[in-house]
């Protein structure tokens, strides 16, 4: 086992990595019914569908963990394929800290996100008590919903490289095939597409619940702010 000082302190990145992440995904306050105008409710006020990727971060950043203090010589049981791992995606490197760099510090503002809003943060679309306009709500109206795709892309990118977890159940000449860095970075834009798309529905229902609550008011705010980064967009 290797328990050399850089290879425990990117295992306690990737500990901070699952807490934050596992947390991104805990809702704040009750999921109760959603509405029928709540079209991505599906994914985000379903408490069965919410709690599979909380249950998939702790297994897979545990098993990362597993691989990353074991890389030399993992178990048979645990690694099946041990000579497919790659030695870049368990070590610290400029692309392991830019997406632990990402992943945290997008947790981060959506937490804080949470704790702002309190009893109002819910997963389900519902009317709020007041519009908020302070806080990080003075520099963007949605700080929340990009920073949750920025933070699940940021896990598959690190955890799901064909030199790391999917090598221990790959074939050898898979992971070598000359085309399986294009798979996976498909894969990874495609991931991002997704869920771009279902926070763009959510923002949307969203919106327009908040301009039929709050009328002029919103859309004063709505004009003077940037939906998701200040300044741009």
């Amino acid at each position: 086992m290797d328990l050399s000082p850089s290879t425990l302190s990117l295992a306690a990145s990737y500990a901070l990595a699952a807490y934050l992440t596992y947390n991104c995904f805990t809702p704040p306050n009750p999921i109760r019914n959603r509405s029928s105008k709540d079209r991505a409710g599906i994914v985000f006020a379903n408490p069965k569908v919410i709690a599979l990727p909380r249950f998939v971060v702790i297994i897979a950043w545990a098993y990362h963990t597993l691989l990353l203090l074991t890389i030399h010589h993992p178990p048979q049981l645990l690694c099946p394929n041990p000579q497919n791992l790659s030695s870049t995606t368990f070590t610290w490197n400029t692309y392991t800290v830019v997406f632990l760099t990402l992943l945290t510090s997008a947790a981060a503002v959506r937490i804080a996100a949470f704790r702002h809003l309190g009893q109002s943060f819910t997963f389900q679309l519902s009317k709020p008590k007041k519009l908020a306009t302070d806080g990080l709500y003075r520099y963007v109206q949605h700080p929340s919903y990009p920073t949750l795709v920025v933070v699940l892309n940021s896990g598959v990118a690190l955890f799901a490289r064909p030199g790391g977890i999917a090598g221990c159940f790959l074939s050898e000449s898979m992971v070598n095939w000359e085309w399986t860095s294009t798979v996976w970075t498909v894969g990874l834009v495609f991931s991002t597409v997704i869920s771009c798309a279902v926070m763009w529905i959510r923002v949307l229902d969203e919106e327009e619940l908040l301009r039929k609550t709050f009328g002029k008011q919103w859309e004063i705010y709505h004009h003077k702010t940037k939906r998701f980064i200040p300044g741009v967009v």
